[in-house]
This record gives C-alpha cells, structure tokens and sequence, in this order.
C-alpha cells in the first residue's frame, strides 16, 4: 500500500519510481487546487475593486483604482501561467502512471494459466486511483469547468482592468 508505507505494490508492478510519481502527481493536484482557489478570490477581489470605483464606496483616487487593478489583473496572470504549467506536468504524470498500471495488470492476466480477467488483488491499490481521480478533478478552475477555466477567468480580470482604465481616462463615467 502507498499511504501506510508498505512497498508491496511497487514491486508488484516492478518500478520503484511508481510511488515517487504518485507523490507527485498528488503535490501538483494541491498546488493546482490551491492555485485555482487563488486565481478565483483574486477575480472576486477584482470584482469588488471595480464596484467600488463605479460606486465610489471608498474614496480615493483613480490611479489607486488603475494601481490596484493592474496588480491583480498581474496575480491572476501569474496564477494561471503556473496552472498551466503545472497542470500539463500533471497530465503527462497522468498518462504515465496510467499507462504503467495498465500494462502491469495486463502482463499479470496474460500470464495467468486460468483466465484472462483481471481479479480484486489485481487492480491498483485504491490508494493510486484516488489520488489520480483527485488530480483529474483539481484540472478545473472553481466554478469554471472544463479546458476553457483559465481563459475566461483571463478575460474577466483584463476586462475589469479595461473597465477601470476608462474610468482613470474617463473620471466622468462613475457620476450616475
């Protein structure tokens, strides 16, 4: 088993590294969990920057607004560049693990004299399924699924910024 530290598995599929790519790919399904959770508050955060400058809520300048806004819309760029970055070292661990547990519990039903089916004490430990599951589903932003997270958080935040350079430009627009 992997988590109670017994080795028994990684000489049944016969590669030690099998464990050290399991923890990693569990690291990177953290950072990523961490980085998305990050990349979300600072969209929200973002949000209530350019609501107070619309509103005026809080009294300063418009080079504050345009200030802060840029350092956000820079956060958030930098979180998704290492999302990305993180997610694709992720996805060819992924395939990697994948692949190797399945080529080892095809090796071990070929060569077995009865059948071909693949028993309980076969299949990977559960262990190695639930972290590989966790970091498939650390792969999406909060409240944006799928492929596409990253860029519409991306076009959110340079929108926002948008939103508050007319504003620096155009101080007039916020007297409703």
């Amino acid at each position: 088993m992997f988590l109670n530290g017994e080795d028994n598995d990684s000489k049944m599929y016969g590669n030690e590294y099998i464990l050290f790519a399991i923890n990693n790919i569990r690291r990177i399904a953290l950072r990523l969990r961490a980085l998305g959770l990050m990349t979300a508050g600072a969209t929200f955060l973002h949000f209530i920057l350019v609501i107070t400058a619309v509103t005026q809520i809080l009294y300063l300048n418009t080079i504050s607004y345009l200030i802060l806004s840029v350092s956000l819309t820079a956060c958030v760029t930098t979180f998704i560049v290492l999302f990305d970055m993180y997610r694709k070292d992720g996805d060819s661990l992924y395939e990697e693990i994948s692949d190797e547990l399945q080529w080892n519990i095809r090796s071990i039903s070929i060569n077995e004299p009865k059948d071909n089916e693949i028993t309980y004490n076969r299949r990977p430990a559960m262990e190695y399924r639930l972290i590989l599951r966790q970091f498939l589903r650390a792969n999406d932003m909060p409240f944006i699924s799928g492929r596409l997270g990253p860029a519409v958080y991306i076009a959110m935040n340079w929108m926002f910024l948008f939103g508050t350079a007319l504003l620096y430009r155009y101080p007039h627009i916020n007297t409703l």
